[in-house]
């Protein structure tokens, strides 16, 4: 008998215990003064409904964040729209902040229905976002895992009185979305790759922090995106390569920089870098298109087109590159622009051959003149086609053979230096190669090779005129 009561016993302390660890997810309630009461207490990764909230602050978190999950929290209530604090918190907060909270609620989060409520959100997570999450404001998402393919992170439109989301940061992937429809987007920072897509419908994205790579998933190409007039995409940092699109489809990029190389594996589409209003900087160590069939160009940077479509067509505009750079390799990157930027460290600058071609497009009527150098450390292999006319100041240097055409069309006059063999090696100039002006169907000047009979008056359409040399440079008879 005694033996029976102490087993009886032992199963109920079991009970308590397993009754204990299911039902330790608590939602609590701030008060306005600061007072906590606790509205409910559920198991790990069960569905969390609060019905008509009555309090400005709500706290979810785990007695065990190092084992447990919050399930998919949703707020109802017949007088809705109720405005609300939602915190997916340790114990410890009470508040939004713009700085991490410092200790994490659960591991992963289902996500969030706010069924027409108001709510501003922060959050801190110890492994993935499972589903969608929608609120007015997100103030600061911060995981130390993943934002899954599941995972959509949504700040819904507001409007001019949108705030921005302070941060969104992850220590594994972002294979999800993080959307904001109206708002800026602040920083993003991912510790590992970008699957997924972040972008700003109507408002600016300031800076990504990418610590591993830019690159597809099985299913779509990873994207970052501005929509609104005017909106900006100001800094983009990826360590290590770049296998997606930056598209900015109204306004302008001011710097992409990329610790790898900007390459196409043919997967989906073209990599497409592209903006309507602008390119400030692009650094790579390579623009490179290893995995493609013959002639399909695999990469895109353009400054000067409307992002209509996510390929190379939309209306023209008068968008700039300023300095477009790979530090170790060569350019199989097809470049669209208005013209080169006019900044002291503005040109471009390819530490290889050029495989793929460069092209300065008028805006209506004209295109601004090419005052900065283009540097081909190795071959010019693709065209060089312009609007514009290269300036006295302006140079274009190809270090290695003249293999390809360099074109001035519009009539547009040669005023500055086109240097071929630069490295003053083995490069040479093939009379298969021309350095043309032309105007319509007319051709005006065609050079194909170092002892032309064109004077400099000539090529600066009968002002004094720059020259197309090959190095070691001999004396030009005509001049």
């Amino acid at each position: 008998m005694q033996m029976k009561i102490v087993g009886l016993m032992a199963g109920v302390v079991c009970l308590l215990a397993s009754g204990i660890a299911e039902a330790s997810i608590k939602v609590e309630k701030i008060a306005t003064n600061g007072t906590v009461s606790l509205e409910q207490t559920v198991s790990s990764g069960a569905a969390i409904t609060i019905n008509s909230p009555s309090a400005p602050t709500y706290r979810v978190y785990s007695t065990d964040p190092a084992n447990e999950s919050i399930g998919l929290i949703t707020f109802t209530g017949t007088n809705y729209p109720y405005t609300l604090t939602l915190l997916i918190a340790d114990n410890t907060v009470t508040t939004t902040s713009t700085s991490k909270f410092t200790g994490i609620a659960a591991q992963n989060w289902a996500g969030l229905s706010p069924d027409g409520n108001k709510i501003t959100l922060q959050a801190r997570l110890g492994r993935s976002l499972k589903g969608p999450v929608t609120a007015d404001h997100i103030v600061r998402f911060d995981i130390d895992g993943n934002i899954d393919a599941s995972g959509v992170l949504t700040q819904k439109p507001l409007g001019p009185d949108a705030l921005p989301i302070t941060a969104v940061t992850t220590g594994g992937d972002i294979a999800g979305t993080v959307l904001a429809m109206d708002g800026d987007i602040n920083s993003i920072s991912c510790d590992h790759d970008i699957t997924g897509t972040i972008q700003a419908t109507f408002g600016n994205i300031v800076l990504v922090t990418c610590r591993g790579l830019l690159n597809p998933s099985e299913t779509s190409i990873a994207t970052i995106r501005t929509n609104g007039f005017g909106a900006s995409i100001s800094t983009v940092i990826i360590s290590s390569d770049m296998t997606g699109q930056i598209l900015c489809d109204e306004g302008n990029i001011n710097t992409i920089t990329v610790g790898g190389k900007i390459i196409d594996t043919n997967q989906f589409s073209q990599i497409m870098i592209k903006a309507s209003e602008g390119i400030n900087l692009v650094r790579a160590s390579e623009f490179a298109a290893p995995n493609l069939s013959a002639g399909v160009v695999g990469c895109y940077i353009i400054a000067n087109r409307f992002v209509s479509t996510n390929d190379q067509t939309g209306f023209l505009t008068d968008g700039k590159i300023g300095r477009l750079e790979t530090t170790t390799g060569q350019s199989k990157a097809t470049v669209q622009a208005n013209s080169v930027g006019t900044g002291s460290n503005d040109g471009i600058f390819i530490a290889g051959d050029l495989n793929a071609e460069i092209g300065f497009s008028k805006y209506m009527t004209s295109a601004p003149s090419i005052t900065k150098p283009i540097r081909i450390s190795g071959n010019l292999n693709k065209p060089i086609t312009s609007d514009s006319t290269l300036d006295s100041t302006g140079l274009i240097s190809i270090g290695g053979s003249f293999n390809s055409t360099i074109d001035f069309r519009d009539g547009k006059p040669i005023l500055g230096q086109i240097i071929i063999n630069a490295n003053n090696a083995t490069g040479a100039w093939p009379t298969t190669s021309h350095v043309t002006r032309k105007n319509g169907s007319s051709t005006l000047l065609d050079l194909n090779n170092p002892r032309y009979a064109a004077s400099e008056a000539q090529l600066g359409d009968n002002t004094v005129g720059g020259a197309v040399g090959l190095a070691p440079f001999r004396l030009h008879a005509e001049n």
